[in-house]
């Protein structure tokens, strides 16, 4: 029997598949850089105390529940990890053009304005002369101030007939709507190498499921943003030797 210590130190991917209706793993999707990534084990108990010695000592424990929750963190800023984390619907926007969209009627100058479309270039503004629209001139009359965001600041309305009218093309773009889908249960697959030794390791959860992220930094003036999920392991009835998950690991 070996007397040394045999450490650990692992890395890995980690990666989602669909569950198809057989059980199996569908279409997967890699998570990309997962910096953090924890299993913890809970197991409920009751017990019974015997009640003929005088002392009520415990006679009997036996296990009412036990669970298996996930807890991961995720680098990688991808529609897939997006989708999962703020339980998202995805939409594709199509790209198009939009002509004489208007602007608020009691815009001053030094107000911002917010086109109704995102990702969003060839801007033409025009007031509502009705005889002979006057075109208005980026620099002088307006400040572009975000393309992707559609969004832009009046600087002068001298000589102009409010509101003004914006014409503009949109390039296709993706969309999420927030918290509006429970994604399904799915695979989790860990396939990790031990850094020290060089052996394999390998986690399957055949029934997983997550909760959306507690929060989303959008900002991130100190290094680089982070999303954090935690899951749990369901039961699999089509897998009776490994009702809550496997793991296999290869040799040293």
């Amino acid at each position: 029997m070996s007397t040394v210590t045999k450490y650990y130190s692992l890395q890995g991917r980690v990666s989602f598949f669909t569950r198809l209706p057989n059980g199996k793993k569908g279409v997967g999707v890699w998570a990309q850089n997962v910096p953090k990534f924890d299993l913890s084990f809970e197991v409920n108990e009751e017990s019974t105390k015997e009640s003929h010695s005088g002392q009520r000592l415990k006679d009997l424990v036996f296990e009412i529940e036990k669970a298996m929750k996930t807890a991961f963190t995720l680098n990688g800023f991808t529609l897939d990890n997006l989708a999962r984390g703020l339980w998202a619907s995805r939409y594709t926007v199509a790209s198009g053009t939009v002509s004489g969209e208007p602007l608020p009627a009691d815009l001053a100058v030094g107000d911002y304005f917010a086109l109704e479309k995102q990702n969003t270039s060839d801007w033409s503004l025009v007031d509502s002369t009705v005889s002979a629209a006057v075109p208005l001139v980026e620099g002088t009359h307006y400040a572009l101030v975000s393309a992707f965001a559609g969004h832009g600041q009046l600087l002068n309305v001298t000589g102009l007939t409010l509101p003004i009218l914006a014409s503009y093309s949109n390039a296709a773009s993706n969309a999420l709507s927030l918290l509006s889908m429970r994604p399904d249960d799915h695979w989790l697959v860990f396939d990790g190498i031990d850094t020290i030794s060089k052996a394999r390791a390998y986690l399957e959860i055949s029934r997983h499921t997550s909760k959306p992220t507690g929060s989303l930094p959008l900002i991130n003036n100190e290094g680089k943003g982070s999303m954090d999920l935690e899951g749990e392991a369901l039961y699999d009835g089509a897998a009776p030797d490994f009702p809550l998950g496997k793991f296999v690991l290869g040799a040293a």
